[in-house]
């Protein structure tokens, strides 16, 4: 293929233009440029931007953070509604965190968010939705999972992971409200989209049923039912729990017995003797243990029995969390 050489206007770097694609990238400092061809100025425009694509979604696989954003902002300054240099401008923004700032990087991509869905809707064809918005919602998610994870290996920012974590969980909730208000015109679009971003955040535990359930009525009624079994379980556990503390006694020291047995001990002593007192001892301390072991197991046996019976009221409200569990995320 044949090559033009140049010299780089950033770093002054020797360069080599690919004339068939008529685009390259510094080596040296990453600066893109595009060959201008001797022909229609609409010709040249769509042939550049071919190759810039080729170059930002190369540089957006090799997670080359600055090349992707300065090639869409390129990109973005020839065609402003173009979706995806709108989407991965502030996305690549976003991504290059500096001084911690991780509100400011959920914030720039959760404000794209909007537009970004309404260039689908306007400009893009109606058979190619679903693979951009498929698109959108995995970078949005895997943005957050960057910031979050971003967050817990900085010390100063684990300290406030609650506040930072409200930032992340905002960045999503918004994704799955914008494709509801975007695309609300197209039901079974947007149904199908949205349910899958709160799917995603109910099973992380994230959000309730509510976003979910709203799409089914039917379902919102068993999710109901099965909500007011546990609570009657749950209140149900209390009142076996209640009951058996109120039954329940300590049993008598086994200190208390030994010290009884050794004063009876003592009298024995001083009446019978040495000798008898060794026989008279035995027998007082086998009979105290038999009376300890026995106060110890007849007063543990009511306490033994709540616990069983909390375990089975844990179990079946453990079956029914599960059942509710697949209730929601069957919603179709």
């Amino acid at each position: 293929m044949p090559l033009v050489k140049a010299q780089c206007t950033n770093c002054g770097q020797p360069l080599e233009i690919d004339v068939a694609q008529g685009v390259a990238v510094c080596p040296f400092c990453q600066t893109p440029y595009i060959m201008e061809k001797a022909t229609d100025g609409s010709r040249s425009q769509v042939e550049n931007l071919e190759s810039l694509y080729i170059v930002a979604r190369r540089a957006r696989k090799e997670m080359a953070f600055d090349l992707a954003q300065r090639i869409y902002e390129k990109i973005l300054a020839v065609d402003p509604m173009d979706w995806e240099a709108y989407f991965f401008t502030g996305y690549f923004t976003a991504a290059q965190l500096k001084n911690m700032d991780v509100d400011g990087a959920a914030d720039r991509v959760r404000s794209s968010l909007p537009s970004s869905l309404l260039l689908i809707r306007d400009h893009t064809p109606p058979e190619k939705w679903k693979e951009h918005i498929e698109e959108i919602i995995s970078y949005t998610f895997l943005m957050a999972d960057h910031l979050e994870t971003y967050v817990k290996k900085q010390f100063k920012l684990w300290i406030k992971y609650p506040v930072y974590q409200k930032a992340i969980l905002n960045l999503q909730k918004t994704l799955g409200t914008h494709i509801e208000q975007v695309f609300a015109r197209y039901p079974d679009f947007c149904k199908e989209h949205a349910l899958f971003v709160w799917k995603e955040l109910y099973r992380n535990g994230q959000i309730g049923p509510e976003q979910i359930l709203k799409y089914d009525f039917q379902k919102q009624q068993i999710v109901k039912n099965i909500e007011q079994n546990i609570n009657d379980l749950q209140k149900q556990r209390r009142q076996t729990k209640q009951e058996a503390d109120n039954a329940y006694s300590a049993p008598i020291s086994v200190f208390g017995l030994i010290g009884a047995g050794c004063g009876v001990l003592t009298i024995f002593s001083a009446f019978w003797g040495i000798r008898k007192l060794l026989t008279v001892g035995l027998t007082a301390s086998i009979i105290a243990a038999g009376i300890c072991i026995s106060l110890v197991l007849m007063r543990k046996t009511p306490k033994r029995s709540a616990a069983d019976a909390a375990a089975d009221f844990d179990r079946q409200i453990r079956q029914l969390n599960q059942q509710k569990q697949d209730v929601v995320l069957s919603v179709v």
